[in-house]
């Protein structure tokens, strides 16, 4: 069966009782009410059963990967002997009874 197109044309009369649409004029908006909106808003969407679920995952997810990673650095900053910058620690350098200048053995 082939399609079949409905085109409507409301008639004049039909047109002048329907009353003229307003566009309210955007008014500034303060940030307490912005951040009232927003809070409202993510209510909302918390409010899906099957959508919160997912959230408290992936935020279970991301605090173990966070805690994974730190202890990961941690173990490396430890057992290397150096700090953040890669440099080595002066407990770990070898001990010599004079300063040694560059360029010289």
């Amino acid at each position: 069966h082939p399609p079949l197109h409905v085109r409507v044309i409301p008639s004049p009369a039909m047109i002048a009782t329907v009353a003229p649409i307003t566009v309210p004029t955007a008014s500034p908006r303060t940030t307490t009410e912005l951040v009232e909106s927003f809070m409202s808003a993510w209510s909302h969407l918390v409010g899906d059963p099957l959508l919160s679920k997912w959230i408290v995952v992936v935020l279970a997810m991301s605090i173990s990967l966070n805690g994974y990673l730190l202890k990961a650095i941690g173990a490396g900053v430890t057992a290397g002997k150096t700090n953040l910058l890669g440099r080595m620690n002066a407990q770990s350098c070898p001990t010599s009874s004079k300063p040694v200048a560059l360029g010289e053995n």
